[in-house]
């Protein structure tokens, strides 16, 4: 039986929009967990993942903490 490393935890990735932000954060995903997504130029969206993952984008920027303190 396959573990899941990090079973029971929200992980939290930033520049989950594009590139290697966002292909983490699939990667993630696939392998069950929950993941939310920080990005400046994100659209508020949630994709569901069989396994149990999910993909929650979050608009922010990691520079201004105003903008942070709804995504945490």
């Amino acid at each position: 039986m396959y573990a899941r490393p990090f079973m029971n935890q929200i992980i939290h990735v930033t520049g989950a929009a594009s590139g290697i932000g966002r292909a983490a954060a699939l990667c993630l995903c696939k392998k069950g967990t929950p993941v939310y997504g920080i990005a400046r130029h994100a659209q508020d969206t949630e994709t569901s993942f069989p396994g149990g993952g999910s993909l929650t984008l979050l608009r922010g920027d990691v520079t201004d903490s105003a903008s942070l303190k709804g995504a945490v």
